[in-house]
């Protein structure tokens, strides 16, 4: 794609690579915030199966660089994309998608971080369980799980150093009465 390619054309011709890769099109448009966003694999046989995704970010240059891939189909390799639609970036472009991808994993730890600080608020505002409706339906027992002040059981999400990262949260399901 040229360098005078507007930015609305630089993202028509990603949505065409990414449907050419076999994936299907958000309702809401393509993104370039350097986020991973899901997106269903039309080679899946389940509708909504989010069993592909694609990042798309913008240099300070104004390129677009995108990749995507597919869980469903690891053979299909990953999708590398640039609106220069060249193979190669120029060391400025690779100067600045390095500064780009250096913000972005800052920004996932710092997230990382406050998720698992709020998790260890919320288990620690817990009280211990020994019996629960989710455990009854499940024939389980509690094995130190914890229920909030809503009734929700709590379940821990433990990194492989057993440090608390995430809290499940399983609601007591009501029956609709007659």
């Amino acid at each position: 794609m040229p360098a005078s390619a507007s930015r609305f054309d630089a993202l028509a011709a990603f949505e065409r690579e990414l449907v050419s890769f076999g994936l299907v099109l958000p309702r809401g448009g393509l993104v370039a915030d350097g986020k991973i966003h899901k997106l269903d694999d039309q080679h899946h046989h389940r509708k909504n199966n989010k069993a592909g995704w694609y990042v798309l970010r913008e240099a300070r240059s104004g390129v677009l660089f995108g990749v995507a891939k597919s869980f469903y189909r690891p053979e299909s390799g990953k999708l590398n994309w640039n609106s220069r639609g060249e193979k190669k970036l120029t060391p400025a472009d690779q100067k600045d998608f390095a500064e780009i991808r250096r913000k972005a994993a800052a920004q996932e730890a710092e997230d990382y971080r406050l998720g698992a600080e709020t998790a260890e608020m919320v288990w620690a505002a817990a009280t211990p369980c020994t019996s629960h409706p989710y455990l009854e339906r499940k024939g389980v027992q509690s094995h130190g799980l914890r229920v909030n002040a809503k009734g929700e059981l709590l379940v821990p999400a433990r990194d492989f150093d057993g440090n608390l990262r995430g809290v499940q949260r399983e609601a007591e399901r009501r029956t609709a009465q007659a």
